[in-house]
């Protein structure tokens, strides 16, 4: 699972980036190769999904332009592979 670029989505409470902090997407597949778990390190990804709806700007920047597509990603790839 290659991903091309890999943005950073801060908590929703902190609001801004960690200037230099690395993202690292990690993987673990199983036998058969399908992926069963994926870490995102200093990334909250998750915020976006879950707490869109308590700031626009938040939502606008972060939820939509980076958490929601990295979702679909995920989920196509698993239902595909």
């Amino acid at each position: 699972m290659n991903i091309r670029e890999k943005a950073q989505v801060p908590n929703i409470h902190i609001g801004m980036k960690v200037p230099g902090s690395v993202i690292h997407h990690r993987v673990i597949f199983d036998q058969k190769g399908r992926l069963i778990v994926m870490g995102l390190h200093n990334s909250d990804d998750s915020d976006g999904w879950e707490r869109e709806g308590e700031n626009q700007e938040y939502f606008e920047r972060y939820a939509e332009k980076i958490a929601y597509p990295l979702a679909i990603n995920i989920i196509c790839y698993v239902m595909t592979h």
